[in-house]
């Protein structure tokens, strides 16, 4: 239980304060009240960015392109 206790130390140490207030101007997300993919990448950042951000890293990725056998 000592860890325990001290883990909910860390974290309430570690909380923004200003994170219960961005969280009530966000609301929430979920299959809910999202229907489709482009809603979701439309709509909530961490979907857009993580999307943006495996498209910038496979972009990066050599290829080569033979003809032939």
């Amino acid at each position: 239980m000592a860890i325990l206790k001290d883990f909910r130390e860390y974290l309430a140490e570690k909380l923004n304060p200003a994170q219960p207030a961005i969280a009530t101007d966000e609301g929430t997300a979920g299959p809910d009240n999202i229907v489709d993919w482009k809603t979701a990448y439309s709509e909530i950042e961490i979907v857009h960015r993580s999307v943006e951000i495996i498209i910038n890293a496979c972009v990066k990725i050599p290829y080569l392109i033979k003809s032939g056998p």
